[in-house]
């Protein structure tokens, strides 16, 4: 499996998923990502337990780091522009540090 086989855009889903409706999972042999739950049909008997491999959702601490680490990679008018909004929003409650510049 190579990462072109993932479908990013499920995957991005499975990481902001953080409700209790269903559990994701990642099919390392064929790189499908989807969700579980008892309503959804997916039989997952069918599949080999050994390439299954659950998703676990971001922390909003988490997730708030990776925006901060990127705007620092940015650098420059865009990165301070970014550094102001997001220190004038604030992160939400236990999120990571708020930014600095």
């Amino acid at each position: 499996m190579s990462l072109d086989d993932i479908d990013l855009d499920a995957l991005w889903d499975a990481l902001q998923d953080t409700s209790s409706l269903s559990t994701w999972y990642l099919n390392t042999q064929t790189g499908e990502v989807f969700p579980y739950s008892e309503d959804t049909g997916y039989d997952l008997e069918d599949e080999v337990d050994e390439y299954l491999h659950e998703i676990s959702p971001l922390s909003t601490r988490a997730a708030y780091q990776d925006m901060v680490d990127f705007v620092d990679a940015l650098g420059g008018e865009a990165a301070e522009t970014l550094h102001r909004v997001s220190k004038a929003r604030g992160p939400s409650a236990g999120s990571a540090r708020p930014c600095t510049r």
